[in-house]
C-alpha cells in the first residue's frame, strides 16, 4: 500500500521507519506536526509491521494536517531500519532530511534551531543536536564543529537528531547489510568530506526511556554494537580515509570504552 499526500513547497523531508510502532507513532508523528517550522513532508515506512500500525498512521492519511504525509508498507519481513530510511531517500523531496525513530520524539523547536545554522553556513552538510543528554558536559558550549579526528573518538551524532543534505545523504546512504553502528558509519563518511557541527542542545528523547547503549545494557547488544563500530573503523582503513595510526587508536580506544561499558551493564 502506498499513499501520498503532498505539499506544493517542501524544505525538509522527515523520515520515520516503522516496525510495530502502534503504540508510539502517533506520539513521534505529532512530536513532527508540533515543530515550530514548518512546512515539512512525513516519509513514513512501514517494514512489514503485524500489529496496528498501520490503522494508527490512516488516521493522519484521512485526517487533516499541515504537512505532506507519504506512506509505503513494504510487504516483506522486516528488514531493518536502513533498508527503510534509504527508502525514504530516494523518494524525499526536501531539500533536507531529517530521521526520527518511531519510539522516539522532537522538541518542538528542533527543526527551526538546525536551520539556523544552515542559513548561517550553507557549506554545512549536516547538523545535529543531542539526543536525551548533551554531548559535551560544559552547557555553555553552544555548538561544535565536529572533524573526521573527533568522531573517530566521540560519536556526537544520533540518528533522531540529524538534519543533513538530501543530495549528501543520497550520495552515502546506510549500509543495508550492517545492522549495528551503520548509522555511525555514515556519519564517518559524510564527515571525511563535508563540514559538519553538532548544537549542544537537547531536541530529542526515546519515549520509552530505552538505555543509550544495549536496551536494558545487554551484553550481546553491546558486543554487537561493538562488532559493527570496529568494522566501521576497518571500512575507513581499507578505503583509505584513515591511516593505520587512526584505525589502530580509533580501535583500542573503542574497546577500552566498550569494556567500561559491560562493567556499567553488571553493576546495574
Amino acid at each position: 500500500m502506498s499513499v501520498s499526500i503532498r505539499p506544493v513547497n517542501k524544505k525538509v523531508s522527515v523520515i520515520i521507519p516503522c516496525y510495530n510502532n502502534s503504540d508510539t507513532i502517533s506520539k513521534a508523528i505529532d512530536s513532527v506536526i508540533a515543530q515550530d517550522y514548518s512546512p515539512v513532508e512525513i516519509i513514513l515506512i512501514n517494514d512489514g509491521s503485524v500489529d496496528k500500525t498501520e490503522e494508527t498512521i490512516l488516521v493522519y492519511i484521512n485526517g487533516k494536517t499541515k504537512v505532506g504525509i507519504t506512506y509505503i508498507y513494504v510487504s516483506i519481513e522486516n528488514s531493518g531500519p536502513s533498508f527503510a530510511r534509504n527508502i525514504g531517500l530516494d523518494i524525499a523531496g526536501g531539500e533536507y532530511v531529517a530521521f526520527l525513530d518511531a519510539d522516539d520524539e522532537w522538541f518542538p523547536n528542533k527543526l527551526n534551531r538546525q536551520l539556523e545554522f544552515f542559513n548561517d553556513r550553507p557549506e554545512l552538510a549536516m547538523v545535529a543536536g543531542a539526543f536525551e543528554v548533551l554531548r559535551i558536559a560544559d552547557s555553555n558550549v553552544v555548538y561544535r564543529d565536529i572533524s573526521l579526528r573527533q568522531l573517530l573518538f566521540k560519536n556526537y551524532f544520533f540518528t533522531p537528531v540529524v538534519l543533513g543534505k538530501t543530495s549528501v545523504f543520497r550520495k552515502y546512504k546506510f549500509n543495508e547489510m550492517q545492522r549495528y553502528s551503520e548509522d555511525y558509519l555514515l556519519w564517518l563518511k559524510i564527515c571525511s568530506n563535508h563540514p559538519t557541527i553538532y548544537i549542544n542542545q537537547i531536541m530529542a528523547k526515546n519515549q520509552r526511556g530505552k538505555a543509550s547503549f544495549g536496551e536494558s545494557g545487554l551484553s550481546s547488544n553491546l558486543w554487537l554494537m561493538q562488532k559493527g563500530e570496529l568494522s566501521n573503523f576497518r571500512h575507513l582503513y581499507d578505503n583509505r580515509i584513515i591511516s593505520l595510526q587512526y584505525y589502530f587508536l580509533a580501535s583500542c580506544y573503542s574497546l577500552v570504552r566498550y569494556f567500561r561499558r559491560v562493567i556499567i551493564s553488571v553493576k546495574k
